[in-house]
């Protein structure tokens, strides 16, 4: 499916700042669909032909579609779209039966017109208010007053129509609140009604702060200028979020959207917890492994050479365990980007033996969860452990990475003349981790000189 510009761009000749004024129109029309009860879809004329072709199309969530099918990238005549063919010649808002016609222009000329299906609905005080507020922000639609060319936003988990409404007066004084609305601050500690009480005044004094307020509440909370904010005390917290109706240009009251975001907030706050808590173990886990090693190291001051070598061994390889926990204390994720072990891995191989030419990554590994990041650590740091030591050492290593579903690496290198390989150790560590941890494949060919090990995981 083309995009609202690729469609423009094909289609029309329309200019790039006029393509910019529908893209914004269309990034906030769900409030004008959900407000009016309506279908909406937008109309721009086609350079070619006789008619207009459709860019976008919006369903409301306040009410049932008029219109099931997908007409974005259709073409329809100029008579078979009267009200829009009017609005198009008129420049003014065009209501014929169930159909309205709101025009959008730039510089004095229609650019687009937005057509309005409307939907069925019940009568009540909710749905005037709706419609009462939708009527106010079409008439800015027409005069190219919406959406907001300004928009201070100091939030996330922005509402919708759905979530509360509430309408001000010019002096910021509440006129409707919705339920919902209502119901949001209770929960912040109201103990009053809403409605005939100045928003800003009552907002204020619910965050029950001392000191200097955020200028940008205040103002958004009187329907100054359009944003989003956010109000927060001990028992709840809610967003906000301010359509200002303007005359002349001036704010004339406002349109506020209301969420109750305190459970998202307080899931958030735990998930917080619980990464910080994260972290925490992986980094005790690091320090003890490194513990360990110390007291490996400091033993094997005190050994026969054979068996501080042996010590050195199992120091390593603890290590590279550290070393998986360490990258974890950074990015406690699900999933960990293997590039920066592997990466890591090789520079610690290359500072154990300072005569290694080179050893290069070829591809990327992705990323894997903590379960496979460590045995595949292990892994990786023997085979290139085992390339230092029985390879030549005066040729580059190569770690060789496909991504591909299985997944594959392999070290390769020269084969020294003086030490075969031979699956020693390291190797047979290798296959116990690939074979039995990973459900993987390891497969060894010593051919020509060149030494190669193939892992293949499923991933």
């Amino acid at each position: 499916m083309a995009t609202l510009e690729q469609l423009i761009q094909q289609h029309t000749e329309l200019s790039a700042a006029a393509t910019g004024q529908l893209s914004q129109v269309v990034s906030e029309w769900t409030l004008l669909a959900d407000l009016s009860f309506s279908d909406l879809l937008l109309w721009v004329p086609k350079w070619n032909e006789s008619g207009y072709l459709c860019v976008a199309q919006i369903r409301p969530v306040t009410a049932p579609t008029n219109i099931s099918s997908d007409l974005v990238g259709t073409f329809q005549s100029e008579r078979r779209l009267i009200a829009v063919d009017r609005a198009f010649e008129q420049a003014q808002i065009v209501e014929l039966d169930e159909i309205m016609a709101i025009p959008i222009s730039q510089s004095g000329s229609v650019i687009a017109v937005v057509e309005r299906h409307r939907g069925q609905r019940q009568s009540g005080e909710l749905t005037d208010a709706y419609l009462a507020a939708a009527k106010r922000l079409f008439k800015m639609l027409q005069l190219g007053q919406f959406p907001p060319s300004s928009n201070t936003s100091t939030t996330t988990s922005l509402p919708r129509v759905g979530d509360g409404v509430l309408l001000l007066n010019a002096a910021g004084v509440v006129q409707y609140a919705s339920p919902n609305a209502t119901s949001a601050f209770r929960r912040l500690g109201l103990a009053t009604d809403l409605l005939n009480t100045e928003l800003a005044a009552t907002a204020i004094s619910l965050l029950r702060k001392l000191g200097v307020v955020d200028e940008a509440i205040n103002l958004i909370t009187k329907g100054s200028i359009a944003g989003a904010a956010e109000i927060e005390n001990k028992s709840a917290t809610i967003t906000l979020r301010a359509y200002p109706f303007l005359e002349a240009g001036r704010p004339d009251g406002a349109l506020i959207l209301v969420r109750d975001v305190t459970e998202l907030r307080r899931r958030e706050r735990a998930l917080l917890t619980k990464e910080a808590a994260l972290r925490e173990a992986h980094h005790r886990v690091k320090n003890n492994l490194q513990t360990v090693a110390a007291l490996l190291r400091m033993q094997g001051r005190r050994s026969s050479d054979e068996t501080k070598r042996a010590l050195a061994e199992a120091e390593r390889r603890i290590e590279v365990i550290a070393l998986v926990h360490e990258t974890l204390t950074l990015t406690p994720a699900a999933d960990v980007g293997f590039n920066a072990i592997a990466d890591r891995l090789i520079g610690l191989s290359s500072e154990l033996v300072p005569n290694v030419t080179s050893i290069t990554r070829l591809g990327d590994f992705g990323s894997y969860s903590v379960e496979a990041a460590i045995p595949l650590a292990a892994a990786l740091s023997e085979l290139l452990q085992n390339a230092i030591e029985h390879g030549d050492i005066s040729k580059p290593i190569e770690l060789i990475v496909d991504a591909a579903n299985p997944i594959s690496f392999q070290v390769k290198n020269q084969s020294s003349t003086r030490a075969a390989h031979t699956e020693g150790l390291g190797l047979s560590i290798v296959r116990s981790l690939i074979e039995g941890e990973l459900v993987g494949r390891v497969e060894i060919s010593n051919a020509n000189g060149l030494f190669q090990v193939n892992i293949l995981i499923n991933n």
